[in-house]
């Protein structure tokens, strides 16, 4: 199991003990944890939805319940402390939001555009092959048409029977193979043609101008 996993496992087993241990004494805490698992359990993979496995808006409600407990515990040792010991406590928690508000913002980063996106899917992913078809769509929004077939490709070999995979890299090369014999190169354009033509049935006009060519 990869350590992000690990992680994660432990905070929940730790989460459950707290909760064995304390949770008569501290209501609030066995509340809030029976809100998270409800609101989660549908997105925990037992009902498939899409093709991920996680998403970090997953997370916004069920974390809801988190973030009124800290308030709560705030508010708690506000009132039990003395003044020195109540600005200490809401230093503390002022703090705290702006470290959160500041990891908040560096995450909102990756959500720029899509290239961006997925860029960093890959990144953390590198054998993910939606990852690299959507990245792929994007460079081929901007015109990076060699890239965006590298990574078409890819996905194509780690999802050798997803047709719409096959159809957008087929789509690629048979355009590029258009523009190649439109500008009088005919010899390089019957690879791309022939290419296509391998990937998934495709255009009369693909079977034509690879005659042509």
């Amino acid at each position: 199991l990869k350590p992000a996993f690990l992680s994660a496992a432990g905070v929940v087993l730790a989460e459950a003990v707290a909760v064995w241990k304390w949770g008569r004494r501290w209501p609030g805490l066995t509340a809030v944890s029976a809100f998270y698992v409800v609101s989660i359990l549908p997105m925990v993979g037992v009902i498939p939805i899409g093709y991920h496995l996680a998403a970090d808006r997953y997370s916004y409600i069920p974390c809801m319940g988190w973030a009124v407990l800290a308030g709560a515990v705030v508010r708690s040792l506000g009132a039990r402390c003395r003044p020195r010991g109540r600005t200490v406590v809401l230093l503390s928690a002022a703090f705290f939001a702006v470290i959160l508000g500041r990891l908040s913002w560096e995450q909102a980063k990756i959500w720029k555009d899509s290239k961006t996106l997925w860029g960093r899917v890959l990144a953390a992913a590198p054998e993910t092959a939606i990852g690299h078809n959507n990245f792929a769509a994007a460079l081929a929004s901007e015109g990076r048409s060699v890239e965006a077939a590298e990574h078409f490709r890819i996905a194509c070999r780690l999802r050798p029977a997803n047709m719409e995979y096959r159809r957008r890299l087929r789509d690629m090369l048979y355009n590029a193979g258009n523009s190649l014999l439109g500008s009088g190169k005919a010899g390089e354009a019957v690879p791309f043609y022939k290419e296509a033509a391998s990937l998934a049935v495709g255009p009369a006009d693909l079977h034509v101008n690879l005659g042509l060519a």
